[in-house]
């Protein structure tokens, strides 16, 4: 009963992240098409973590978060992050945004890994580093690439230095969140508020507080919560099958909520750049581990 429960609760957390890693584009790209600006929903997105986090940060973290590293986490996965992903968004579509992002940041880990962790590639990485870049080039070539796709590979490659910096300092996850989500209030929200906080009052309190919960609460707090309870009762091999779906429904999602039409090459693109990613990603070792452990299991 007990690791049915555990095996529930990963589940549980990994289509909960999930849903809210595709609905944060799909509520991104609806908030991009009214008067906000990426940077109001990046300043909307960190005064509302920032401030839930805050007793965190004091209480526990305390003068830890006052640091080069943390600072330097929350400039690559903080304001600057939602900034050129929001502002993509207003030129682009969500699921060019979740493709180019997630292509993007894959990518960019691949360099930084060799280059800052001296990291040894794979056959397998290879190999996926080629269908990715063959479905990038389908996705932005075909589809005349656009100041939003550039903006999307800019956030892409942010992500890819965060987590790069992450395996390198040694920063745990917890603490990664908290000082992201510190610093961005800090350094970004609470200055831009000071300086230009006219936009909160001429954005209806309905776009605010859509924006408030979701990007402020779901995404930025309880995407890593339900992140990390998946990793801890199903393990990361497993939630790593699951992960580079999350260009594909996207697609999905804005083609029903948003109504964005993607033309078969489009879709073509996508799917070359989610088998790109699962290869890249995938730690095949583990996964044919788990495989063997589920076939020995059964009763055939």
């Amino acid at each position: 009963m007990f690791a049915q429960n555990k095996v529930f609760r990963g589940y549980a957390g990994l289509f909960g992240a999930l849903a809210i890693w595709t609905g944060w584009m799909v509520i991104t790209r609806q908030a991009s098409s009214t008067s906000l600006s990426g940077a109001e929903i990046s300043v909307i997105r960190f005064l509302v973590s920032g401030l839930l986090l805050m007793p965190i940060a004091v209480r526990v973290f305390g003068k830890d978060l006052f640091s080069l590293k943390h600072i330097s986490l929350a400039l690559c996965m903080g304001a600057p992050y939602i900034l050129f992903a929001a502002t993509g968004m207003k030129y682009s579509s969500a699921a060019h945004a979740a493709t180019f992002i997630n292509g993007a940041m894959v990518l960019a880990s691949v360099i930084f890994s060799v280059v800052l962790l001296n990291s040894r590639l794979s056959v397998s990485i290879y190999i996926g580093v080629a269908v990715l870049l063959l479905g990038l080039f389908l996705l932005g070539h075909l589809t005349s690439l656009n100041l939003g796709d550039l903006f999307f590979v800019l956030s892409g490659s942010m992500w890819a230095l965060y987590g790069v910096l992450l395996q390198r300092w040694r920063v745990p996850a917890l603490r990664a969140v908290v000082a992201v989500n510190f610093w961005s209030l800090l350094l970004f929200s609470l200055p831009y508020v000071i300086i230009s906080p006219g936009f909160l009052t001429s954005t209806p309190i309905e776009v605010l507080v859509t924006q408030g919960i979701f990007q402020g609460v779901f995404a930025s707090i309880l995407a890593h919560i339900c992140f990390a309870t998946a990793v801890a009762n199903i393990g990361a091999a497993r939630v790593s099958l699951f992960v580079p779906t999350v260009p594909v429904l996207t697609g999905l999602i804005g083609y029903y909520v948003l109504n964005e039409k993607l033309a078969a090459n489009e879709w073509a693109g996508i799917a070359l750049v989610t088998t790109g990613i699962f290869i890249t990603k995938v730690k095949w070792a583990n996964v044919l581990k788990i495989g063997r452990k589920e076939i020995a299991g059964t009763n055939l």
